[in-house]
């Protein structure tokens, strides 16, 4: 089952602008609990994920790009059927706003309402598609959120909230004597792996404390959990509109060993009876949501254990996410091609590509057929030290499982380089 949510949206002629702020979550986290390294080449690709705005949006609705689109990949999406929207370029957004003279009927529609859009929300400019910013913030708390998962009654991870190191040497004493070999210790904000430490083993936990005794004397909270062997990764993407809860799409998400998003299926095979309870419980939380006031677009991370359990909510975007602005290519393609999947892939060439070059070796290599196929649906490059990074999402679709699934391992393992010459 996939929705629209324009079909949702009573927006008629109003004039829309799209935004893509991506990463803010994790300017909220207070302290630096986990080493990190800052690769600013991949955050330049990042930013370029921006191009998915394109498949949410009418015609006459704009996209804020605070980056230049490859010509070439534009093209090629025409090639494909897809309907470009007006496409306006910015360096900063509130220099933007502060430039534009504001219609009082259009609409901001971001990735995610942060305190940046108020200013926006102050005054009578415009307005901002979403829940007010305190809220959304709330519940981009992975912390409040499995609080709020536990008052309420949904089946949550073995843990425990930590307010000191040893609470957290307890914790994690306590979760080895229930059998979890290895566990992930949470802090408030991230996504796609950040905001989150795997730990694998008793060394790596005690690396972790001494890590926390040289940098953060004392902190006030995170969660440890028992890691779960994950049977099925779900995701619901929920919609609150007008005072009703639709939930839009049911897919499996496609989690590496760090916990970083790397595709979906969107056409998952479920039991029904676990679609059944899978449907009741989103649609029990969408309704709870609603009564906080909440409105807009929210994901919801969930998973099934080994033994079959559900647990419901993991964590909540409470905001787009790639899923989101895909569903209306998704119900259109899955009209007529029953599987839909996407993965995405990145890699360093010393020799730069142009888009062109890429996908004639990419046709090459996946070799698709007369009833299976696959679109480039985000193109990212970065120019760094002599080299071109790359960063692509691709969706796969067709009417035979294995040959979207062998596409799909196929590119994978796609380098161009092997079809130069």
């Amino acid at each position: 089952m996939i929705t629209n949510p324009l079909s949702h949206w009573n927006w008629h002629d109003k004039k829309i602008y799209w935004y893509c702020n991506l990463n803010h979550e994790q300017t909220w986290n207070e302290s630096k609990f986990f080493p990190s390294v800052t690769d600013t080449s991949q955050l330049h690709l990042i930013l370029q994920q921006e191009q998915q705005m394109i498949y949410l949006t009418r015609a006459n609705d704009t996209v804020l790009f605070r980056h230049q689109p490859d010509l070439d990949f534009w093209l090629y999406l025409q090639k494909q059927g897809i309907q470009l929207p007006n496409i306006q370029i910015i360096s900063d957004f509130h220099s933007w706003y502060r430039s534009e003279q504001m219609d009082r009927s259009a609409m901001i529609v971001p990735y995610m309402v942060t305190e940046e859009f108020l200013p926006c929300l102050q005054d009578d400019g415009c307005s901002v598609y979403g829940s007010n910013p305190a809220l959304v913030k709330f519940l981009n708390n992975k912390l409040a959120v499995r609080k709020f998962a536990q008052e309420n009654g949904f089946t949550t991870t073995k843990g425990y909230f930590c307010g000191g190191l040893e609470q957290l040497i307890d914790a994690y004493r306590s979760l080895t004597l229930q059998g979890f070999e290895k566990t992930v210790i949470k802090i408030p904000y991230g996504s796609s792996g950040k905001g989150l430490k795997i730990i694998h083993n008793k060394e790596e936990f005690n690396r972790f404390v001494a890590f926390i005794k040289r940098r953060i004397h004392t902190f006030t909270e995170l969660v440890i959990e028992g890691w779960y062997t994950i049977e099925r990764s779900l995701n619901a993407q929920l919609l609150i509109e007008d005072g009703n809860v639709h939930l839009l799409a049911v897919t499996e998400q496609h989690i590496d060993e760090n916990a970083v998003y790397m595709g979906s299926d969107f056409t998952p095979q479920y039991n029904r009876l676990l679609v059944q309870k899978y449907r009741n419980e989103m649609l029990r939380l969408g309704h709870l949501l609603k009564d906080m006031g909440v409105q807009g677009v929210l994901g919801v991370d969930s998973i099934v254990d080994q033994a079959g359990v559900l647990y419901p909510i993991i964590e909540i975007n409470a905001r787009f996410t790639q899923v989101t602005y895909l569903l209306p290519l998704i119900e259109r393609l899955n009209k007529e091609h029953p599987i839909l999947m996407s993965r995405f892939l990145r890699f360093c060439l010393i020799e730069e590509f142009s888009f062109n070059e890429i996908y004639e070796c990419l046709n090459l290599h996946l070799e698709p057929d007369s009833s299976n196929y696959f679109l480039v649906y985000t193109f990212a490059t970065n120019k760094e030290g002599g080299k071109t990074n790359y960063r692509m999402f691709v969706l796969f679709y067709g009417s035979d499982r294995r040959k979207v699934q062998s596409m799909m391992n196929a590119f994978l393992a796609f380098n161009p380089i092997s079809f130069k010459n």
